[in-house]
């Protein structure tokens, strides 16, 4: 079986990262509002540090203690690296589907992506040779780190721009446009790579300067259509590949203590993020008004692992200082604790922010959907009256035809108490003045956006209104 085993674990497993990673993250970070983010960056970036640091050193110490496994300092470490990084795709894909305020999302996702991002490039000082627990206090480490998140990100701009460049329709042809797109994609991260940088970090920065103005219509709805379906392909075929991997190991290290420590491992993965939540806490409140202790639970629960983790699974044993007997446990922990958070942290997000009324709409949002209902049901109804009237259409069911047509629209109510439905009914002028002014903020930048497609607006004019538009979006009153 170690003849199997070791093979898989070793050369492959960088170059399994290189092919799988880019399209993943590149949509992460597509997904993105920079504004959105730019407005609360500098909340995100602590928010990444503390997860980072609270995850490497509370994991870091349950696998030193109750891990009967021999597996020294340094993989142990590394262990705590990898199982602390939170999926920027999974982590808010069940909220996405529920309404929840993308502020919010962007929140989760760019913290993910900055611990993603950091993991990598601290696995990428282990690999070239330079980094081990012996010298990791010398000053010139520091540095490095410093100029690898540095020069990849410039790198990033600058693909970003080229990308931007090839997006103008400058072959006429979409098919072209998209596989040069995709391309650069790929070719950004593998140079920045072969530089000694972080291919990650480059294909973030790629993604938050990519906006709708950077895409023509029709190609922006083309690649996100083609970065899904991928996406997807991708994860199914890692979590099958390394399911393989660990069925090549020998059952004898499968134990009733590997058991045993996967739970133990899914209750510390939760309780570091339920830690994170409260230390952070303080900084999300300063920025923005909305935040409270429903957020607080919601985003604890937020706490995903995917394919970012398992892809890095294998560099533990490779970057080991003492290599272990059976390093196909590495990947059967992460890979069931990724699976295990997919299943049951979804569930509890969603749940959590549909009993706690965060999910609910407002009612001059209500009102504001069934009025436009209530306009494109008119417009259906005269063009069928209008169709009444053509001889050609004589032998139509036209019962039927208004029957099918019909829509019905369900308000959904939240699980609420009869007195706060009856609060949230007696509105008062100050709360349907800010639902007016954030629907004239919508209305403002979809119309900036059609003024840039049809010319009469410059795409950096419209990029910088469209920016001041969302950049006073989320502050009351203005």
């Amino acid at each position: 079986m170690h003849q199997v085993v070791y093979p898989l674990l070793r050369t492959p497993s960088f170059s399994i990262y290189c092919y799988f990673s880019p399209l993943i993250i590149f949509m992460a970070a597509l997904d993105v509002d920079f504004y959105i983010l730019k407005n609360v960056f500098w909340q995100v970036v602590l928010t990444g540090l503390i997860s980072f640091s609270t995850a490497f050193i509370v994991i870091g110490y349950v696998v030193l203690k109750f891990n009967k496994d021999s597996w020294d300092l340094q993989s142990c470490l590394l262990f705590s690296m990898t199982l602390g990084m939170t999926d920027p795709v999974h982590s808010v894909n069940s909220l996405k589907t529920i309404g929840i305020s993308k502020m919010y999302t962007d929140i989760i996702r760019g913290e993910s992506m900055i611990i993603c991002g950091f993991t990598s490039i601290v696995f990428g000082v282990f690999r070239s040779n330079i980094l081990s627990i012996s010298n990791f206090r010398e000053l010139y480490i520091i540095m490095g780190l410093s100029l690898d998140i540095l020069g990849s990100i410039i790198c990033g701009y600058w693909c970003a721009r080229i990308i931007q460049f090839i997006l103008t329709d400058l072959f006429s042809n979409t098919l072209t446009n998209i596989v040069l797109c995709i391309s650069m994609v790929y070719l950004t991260f593998y140079i920045v790579e072969f530089l000694g940088m972080s291919g990650m970090v480059a294909l973030v920065a790629v993604g938050l300067n990519l906006d709708s103005l950077s895409f023509k219509p029709r190609i922006e709805l083309i690649i996100t259509k083609f970065l899904i379906m991928f996406s997807c392909v991708y994860q199914h075929l890692i979590y099958t590949f390394f399911g393989i991997v660990i069925g090549c190991g020998e059952i004898k290290y499968l134990q009733f203590h590997t058991l045993v420590f996967m739970l133990i491992l899914f209750a510390t993965v939760n309780f570091v993020r339920l830690l994170t939540v409260v230390l952070v806490s303080p900084i999300l409140r300063h920025s923005n008004y909305e935040y409270n202790w429903r957020w607080g639970i919601v985003i604890a629960w937020s706490g995903i692992k995917g394919v970012f983790s398992l892809l890095l699974a294998p560099d533990i044993h490779n970057l080991a200082e003492q290599k272990v007997e059976s390093p196909q446990l590495f990947i059967l922990y992460i890979q069931v604790i990724s699976l295990m958070t997919m299943g049951i942290n979804s569930y509890m997000m969603t749940y959590s922010a549909r009993t706690l009324g965060l999910c609910a709409i407002s009612l001059p949002r209500q009102m504001a959907m069934q009025n436009a209902i209530k306009h494109i049901q008119e417009i259906i109804q005269n063009r069928i009256t209008l169709f009444k009237t053509e001889k050609i259409l004589t032998n139509v069911n036209w019962t039927l035809v208004e029957e099918k047509t019909k829509i019905e629209y369900i308000i959904p109510f939240p699980h609420v108490s009869c007195d706060k439905k009856v609060k949230e009914e007696s509105l008062t002028d100050e709360v349907l003045i800010e639902e007016a002014r954030l629907h004239v903020a919508i209305i403002q930048m979809s119309s900036f956006e059609k003024q840039c497609n049809d010319g009469v607006l410059s795409v950096e004019a419209a990029r910088t209104l469209i920016g001041a538009t969302k950049s006073y979006c989320h502050i009351q009153g203005k």
